[in-house]
């Protein structure tokens, strides 16, 4: 008697295959439209299934804005954008106040609003 074995992918395989990320193939499991196998605390895919939603054609997830993995074209300009914001930044003024006073001022307006709000007078 022969044993089949059936090939497992993991959810990164299946993200290629399908050309979708990783969390997309995470929600269609979760969703119970991408049946799974758990083994252990790792998540596995039969390859059939994948096979399957493939060769039906069905949609797999809708249509990103932006084409997943980047190209290098569209890395480079990423690239190019953060390199601006930082010099941008670089060019900026301090404010003169440190991020845990502007915390603090923050929560004191806050509170002197609640307190207002419920009628207490500080």
């Amino acid at each position: 008697m022969a044993i089949e074995c059936e090939r497992l992918l993991t959810v990164k395989e299946v993200a290629e295959r399908l050309h979708v990320h990783p969390i997309t193939v995470r929600r269609l499991i979760a969703s119970g439209r991408l049946p799974a196998v758990r083994i252990g605390r790792a998540v596995r895919v039969r390859e059939a299934a994948v096979a399957k939603m493939t060769a039906e054609g069905r949609r797999v997830a809708g249509k990103l804005p932006y084409q997943w993995p980047p190209t290098e074209k569209e890395m480079e300009r990423l690239g190019r954008i953060i390199d601006e914001m930082r010099a941008r930044r670089a060019r900026m003024r301090p404010l003169g106040i440190t991020t845990t006073e502007l915390i603090r001022q923050g929560r004191d307006e806050l509170d002197q609003r609640a307190d207002r709000h419920i009628g207490l007078d500080r």
